[in-house]
């Protein structure tokens, strides 16, 4: 349950997240501070994730293994998330809107993931049990959540915010 549970929270694997960070990058991204601060945080829990992801296969039945490994996870989902909405604030002007609208529902589903995720660790820290009996009694909640989060932005969105439109 724990490894399904970890694969599915995984919205893309380590690869596919430089890719993300291109596709930010890519369209005449001006960082600001703010944003170069963000991007800083971003490489740095890339650059933990390996560790993380090694120090939770050797400690599987440990929640501070799995805290490591989720909230490292939570970190790249809520940078990316947070670059790609700056990056879709300096593209307003753009007209091409079926990408930016594609764009804003990947960063509100990897934004809800995050918080998902650190909800799943707040009830696991919360939990009197042991961390094997957490997730056997919370993981169904968790992955029925992450496909209504699924559901809910790829269905529910259909067009950009006022704040994202010229």
């Amino acid at each position: 349950m724990t490894w399904s549970l970890v694969s599915a929270c995984r919205c893309s694997p380590p690869g596919s997240t430089r890719l993300e960070h291109y596709r930010i990058f890519r369209h005449h991204f001006v960082a600001r501070t703010f944003d170069t601060i963000v991007n800083f945080v971003f490489l740095f829990a890339i650059a933990v994730l390996p560790y993380a992801l090694q120090t939770f296969l050797r400690y599987k039945s440990y929640l501070s293994s799995f805290t490591l490994y989720v909230g490292d996870f939570s970190l790249i989902l809520l940078s990316l998330s947070l670059l790609r909405v700056r990056s879709l604030q300096q593209r307003r002007g753009d007209s091409d809107v079926a990408e930016r609208l594609c764009d804003w529902r990947r960063s509100l589903m990897q934004f809800w993931v995050a918080i998902l995720l650190g909800a799943l660790l707040l009830v696991l820290h919360y939990h009197a049990g042991t961390f094997e009996s957490g997730m056997r009694e919370y993981g169904i909640y968790v992955l029925g959540a992450f496909v209504l989060i699924s559901l809910l932005t790829r269905r529910g969105v259909r067009r950009l915010p006022g704040f994202l439109v010229a």
